[in-house]
Parts: C-alpha cells; sequence; structure tokens
C-alpha cells in the first residue's frame, strides 16, 4: 500500500491543515479552545515540520511522518494552554475564597 502511495504527492498546505484540525477538533480534552486558535496552531506547526512547505514527501511520508509528527506537536502546545487555563481559573477561585475570608473577618471585627 505504501508503495502505492509513493506514486502521489501529498495533500495540499490547506487540505493539510483543515485534516489535522478536524482531528483535534473532536479530542474531548481540546473542546474548550476555539477552532481557530486550533487552525492557526495548526498552521504554526505544519510550516515547522515542513520547513514553510519546502520539504514536502510522497502520500506515503504524508501518512507516516509528516501528519503524525504535526499532530503531535499541535497536541503538546494546545495541553500547555489548556493547563495555563486550568491553572488561571484555579488561581482566581483562590483568590475568591481568600477576599471572602478576608471581607468575613472584617465583618466579625
Amino acid at each position: 500500500m505504501m508503495d502505492y502511495m509513493s506514486n502521489f504527492s501529498p495533500p495540499s498546505r490547506d487540505n493539510s491543515i483543515i485534516e489535522i484540525t478536524n482531528f483535534i477538533v473532536k479530542i474531548p480534552t481540546f473542546k474548550s479552545i476555539s477552532i481557530e486558535y486550533i487552525n492557526k496552531e495548526t498552521a504554526k506547526q505544519f510550516d515547522i515540520v515542513t520547513d514553510s512547505g519546502k520539504t514536502r514527501g510522497s502520500a506515503a511520508g504524508w501518512s507516516t511522518y509528516e501528519r503524525p509528527e504535526i499532530i503531535k506537536r499541535t497536541r503538546a502546545n494546545l495541553n500547555m494552554l489548556a493547563y495555563k487555563k486550568f491553572r488561571f481559573k484555579a488561581i482566581i477561585k483562590t483568590l475568591v475564597y481568600l477576599n471572602k475570608a478576608y471581607f468575613d473577618t472584617l465583618d466579625r471585627y
């Protein structure tokens, strides 16, 4: 099958980005991240992996190397973003509880 796929060119840049974005959007962890941001991050990782589209192989190379590498890099960056969002929410909740405790103490005083 891979020998057969090596006779064909890989998908275009836009089609590649759409394919990977559609794959990542279906992951439940990234439901809270906008599709535009995922699309932008995928395009950035595509340019890094393929050297801005200069080094592209065949359809076999796309399916065995480029696509998994782009997905791995994009998921890593999106996981970092999700973690930062989680930490920000946790800090805000902690500040709310501290503020409430402070005002309760002032009321008792």
